[in-house]
C-alpha cells in the first residue's frame, strides 16, 4: 500500500493513536509489511506534513506510523518535537514525543527541548512544561524503594537538566501566563510565583481586560473563555 493511500484510509477510519496504546492498526501494519523501511520520498512526504499547516489528524498519522519505524530518518525528529510542544492537548502531545525518545534517546531529546526553551516562543515554552510530564522517569523497583540501575543515571540527569533550564526561565519572565505554567510543574514556593494563581479560573480572571495576555491565553494557547 502506498503512503498517500494509507493516509487517506487512516483519516477516513478515525482510528487514531493505536500504536501508543499498544494496539495493532491494520492500515499501518499493512503499510509496514509492504515497506520494511521508509523510503526517502515517504520520509520527505511525512516531513512536509509535519512542517505544513495540515490539520492535526494528518500529523497524527505521521506520529502513529513512526511508532512502527524505530529507526526513522533523524530529519523527522525536530518537526515531530515542534508538533509536540505546540500541540494544545496535554493528554496526547506524547504521541509526537515518544517516537523521538526511542529514536535518539532521552538525553538528546531533552537537549533539543532546552534549546527550544531558551530560543523558542512563549507558546513553545509552555508546551514544554506540559510535555515534561511524559519524559520517562527511571523505572522503579517493585517495592518502590530505589531506582533500577539500567538507564537510571542518564535519564535522571536529563530530567534534572530540564528542570534547571525551566528554573532559569522563571527568573527571566514576568509574564503571569508563562509563570502560571511553570508553577504547575515546579516548586510553588519560589518567590517569582507570588501572586500567580493556583488554578485556571484564577488565571482567566487575572488576564481579563489585558489584550496581550488574553490573546496569548485564549488564541495562542487555545484556552476556552
Amino acid at each position: 500500500m502506498e503512503l498517500e493511500q494509507t493516509k487517506s484510509a487512516y483519516l477516513k477510519s478515525g482510528e487514531f493513536f493505536d500504536p501508543d496504546y499498544g494496539r495493532e492498526n491494520e492500515l499501518l501494519s499493512a503499510f509496514k509489511a509492504a515497506n520494511r523501511s521508509l523510503s526517502e520520498s515517504d520520509a520527505n512526504a511525512l516531513r512536509e506534513i509535519l512542517n505544513s499547516n495540515a490539520n492535526w489528524n494528518e500529523k497524527h498519522f505521521v506520529a502513529d506510523i513512526l511508532y512502527l519505524y524505530p529507526d526513522f530518518p533523524e530529519a523527522l525528529v525536530d518537526p515531530m518535537l515542534h508538533c509536540a510542544v505546540t500541540y494544545q492537548d496535554p493528554s496526547f502531545d506524547r504521541i509526537f514525543l515518544r517516537p523521538c525518545l526511542r529514536r535518539i534517546g532521552v538525553s538528546a531529546v531533552v537537549d533539543k527541548l532546552i534549546d527550544v526553551l531558551v530560543r523558542g516562543s512563549v507558546v513553545e515554552r509552555m508546551g514544554i512544561t506540559q510535555l515534561a510530564y511524559w519524559i520517562p522517569r527511571p523505572p522503579m523497583e517493585h517495592n518502590g524503594s530505589s531506582w533500577q540501575p539500567i538507564e537510571q543515571p542518564r535519564t535522571d540527569e536529563a530530567l534534572l537538566v530540564l528542570r534547571k533550564a525551566m528554573a532559569d526561565q522563571v527568573t527571566k519572565t514576568t509574564n503571569p501566563v508563562e509563570l502560571y505554567y511553570y508553577k504547575l510543574v515546579m516548586d510553588k514556593s519560589l518567590p517569582q510565583f507570588a501572586g500567580i494563581p493556583d488554578d485556571a479560573k484564577g488565571l482567566t480572571d487575572l488576564v481579563k481586560g489585558k489584550p496581550e495576555l488574553e490573546d496569548l491565553l485564549f488564541n495562542q494557547l487555545g484556552w476556552q473563555r
